[in-house]
């Protein structure tokens, strides 16, 4: 869940009263909340506008979980998630599901690998701060594959 300062306060207040408990995550922005709608309008017009073309590989969409596998659903999925609740169980479920047994956090921390190996635990899920450069998580990975 993301917002407002205030009302992730309370959020958390109330599901620690009820025996949870949550973690923030260290984002510097809104990220996946309607806060970033006119970023999410934006960001579609210029990829509709780019060079983008159909995926290569099947892209698994972060509202749904989803295969993307043409320039248009690209485009939409991308442009909504920038706005919208991410899926993080069924995007893990659809990639487990297609043969997937290693995973990379790209961004920074290592919070969404922690989690995948908390979901599966047959599984290789590192973070790129776990690692010394580009090198070496190439190499990390096809140990895992090996």
């Amino acid at each position: 869940m993301g917002g407002r300062r205030a009302a992730l306060d309370k959020f958390e207040s109330q599901v620690v009263a009820r025996g949870g408990s949550a973690e923030r995550l260290k984002v510097s922005v809104a990220a996946h909340t309607r806060l970033l709608t006119s970023a999410a309008t934006r960001l579609h017009a210029a990829l509709a506008n780019s060079r983008i073309t159909s995926p290569a590989t099947p892209v698994v969409a972060g509202m749904s979980g989803a295969l993307v596998i043409d320039r248009e659903a690209a485009i939409a999925r991308l442009a909504r998630q920038v706005c919208g609740t991410v899926q993080w169980s069924a995007c893990l479920d659809t990639a487990f599901e297609r043969g997937c047994r290693v995973f990379v956090e790209l961004g920074p921390g290592n919070a969404l690998a922690r989690m995948v190996r908390k979901r599966f635990n047959d599984v290789a899920a590192h973070s790129l701060a776990e690692f010394r450069g580009l090198a070496a998580v190439a190499a990390g990975v096809q140990r895992a594959v090996a």
